[in-house]
């Protein structure tokens, strides 16, 4: 059975930002131990830079993984978001998922006290559904979550009739994320 984990846009970094070494023990375990790592094209479009299209953006965003042979799979989003989302890699969600969403980016703008936007940090939180684990580096993500959908009497059973909620946890240094990824917690 496979664990999957689905990573946001500062872990993608942090896994990136890996030394060589410590890439290919992620690489073995990997395909030893059958896990799997999941984003969406958001984090994907958050590494930027002044790529044309979405196959530059995903090809400079993967080149050191792909050559240390660490690959992740990359889904549609759950959810659509205007000025956000491509269309042909999300899906749409329903009335509850929308609500969802939007009380999780409250939550989010909330704790991070700016009036920062942050549908994509509730987009990219929403599309963990149905991954084992969901790590982040994000304070006010994991704050969100826990408010908005792990503990949420209303939420909660909603979510579950329909996806599996994953764990989630946050870490700060490309060594914790490989750790917690190595020992799957």
């Amino acid at each position: 059975m496979k664990t999957t984990f689905y990573i946001d846009t500062n872990v993608f970094f942090l896994i990136a930002g890996l030394e060589d070494d410590n890439l290919l023990l992620l690489s073995q375990a990997l395909l030893k131990n059958e896990i799997e790592l999941f984003l969406t094209h958001i984090q994907i479009d958050e590494h930027g830079g002044e790529e044309k299209s979405y196959g530059e953006k995903i090809e400079n965003a993967m080149k050191k993984l792909r050559a240390k042979n660490v690959v992740f799979q990359i889904e549609s989003t759950k959810g659509i978001d205007w000025d956000i989302s491509r269309w042909n890699m999300a899906e749409w969600g329903s009335k509850e998922l929308v609500r969802i969403k939007h009380e999780l980016g409250t939550e989010i703008e909330k704790c991070n006290k700016k009036k920062k936007d942050a549908s994509h940090d509730a987009l990219i939180g929403l599309s963990s559904l149905d991954h084992d684990f969901f790590i982040t580096n994000d304070k006010c993500i994991v704050y969100g979550w826990k408010k908005v959908i792990e503990n949420s009497q209303k939420n909660r059973p909603i979510l579950e009739k329909k996806y599996t909620i994953p764990k989630i946890f946050q870490r700060r240094t490309a060594k914790s994320v490989l750790k917690a990824i190595l020992e799957r917690k």
